[in-house]
């Protein structure tokens, strides 16, 4: 599989909200690394996910607006809107073969639904 082809994939299974079907992208020891923490190995990644997930609830929809790749590697950006508000997903990928190595990942122009922010605190 292509990196194009990965990172449409993780795109899709965002959107889909499906935190199985997202860690099985990854190596077995691959990472997910974001600016508050690092998940090693698929079974932390599949648990980031279910975190992530579960903080923004149903994703709308997860749409590539950048992508730039090379042999191994993809970078992307995703606008999500989510149940939680609008916001922007930058990806770095790595891959190792057809698995995910290296996935460097933020969350940036995060404009969170007020009122949910609020009642979670």
């Amino acid at each position: 599989m292509s990196p194009s082809d990965l990172s449409a994939r993780h795109a899709d299974l965002v959107q889909k909200g499906d935190a199985d079907a997202l860690a099985e992208l990854y190596a077995e020891s691959g990472q997910l690394i974001w600016l508050d923490g690092v998940a090693d190995g698929r079974d932390a990644v599949r648990d980031r996910y279910r975190q992530f997930f579960d903080y923004h609830g149903t994703i709308s929809s997860a749409e590539r607006t950048h992508q730039q790749t090379a042999d191994d590697a993809a970078f992307d950006f995703l606008k999500i809107e989510s149940e939680r508000g609008t916001f922007t997903i930058v990806n770095a990928f790595v891959f190792d073969g057809d698995h995910v190595a290296r996935h460097f990942s933020n969350e940036t122009d995060v404009e969170l639904d007020r009122d949910e922010v609020e009642r979670d605190a």
